[in-house]
């Protein structure tokens, strides 16, 4: 559980400098990659969710 703690962390700072550093236009294409590989891995990590309790 801790790495998928530690991979979202990863994740939010990763958007957080890409916003600050681009214009709106990547923002959404950022945020749509990111929606994107979150649906991809959303079974991964509902499975992993389970297997923990």
């Amino acid at each position: 559980m801790t790495f998928f703690k530690l991979f979202a962390a990863f994740i939010n700072v990763a958007i957080t400098i890409t916003m600050e550093r681009e214009n709106a236009t990547t923002k959404a294409a950022v945020s749509q990659k990111v929606a994107i590989f979150l649906e991809k891995t959303r079974h991964y990590r509902f499975m992993a969710f389970h297997d923990s309790s």
